[in-house]
């Protein structure tokens, strides 16, 4: 993020099953948490189209139709 507004730490005490790698067990939840986060607070992405090569720009679009509708307090 060019300009971070949130940090977090996602913790897993006696992961079950067997798991027991943050990549198994903490990236999921980290990433739902940050997910809704910044959905909530309307945060941005950052522009991601330097980062894509050059025939795949059709990627830079966000279909919003595939999200979830945003629940305000």
């Amino acid at each position: 993020a060019s300009q971070p507004r949130l940090i977090a730490v996602t913790m897993i005490d006696e992961p079950a099953r067997g798991e027991h790698f943050g990549g198994q067990v903490a990236a999921p939840v980290f990433a739902r948490v940050m997910r809704d986060a910044t959905r909530l607070l309307d945060i941005p992405p950052d522009d991601i189209a330097p980062l894509l090569p050059q025939n795949e720009q059709f990627l830079t679009r966000v279909h919003t139709a595939d999200l979830p509708p945003v629940i305000r307090p």
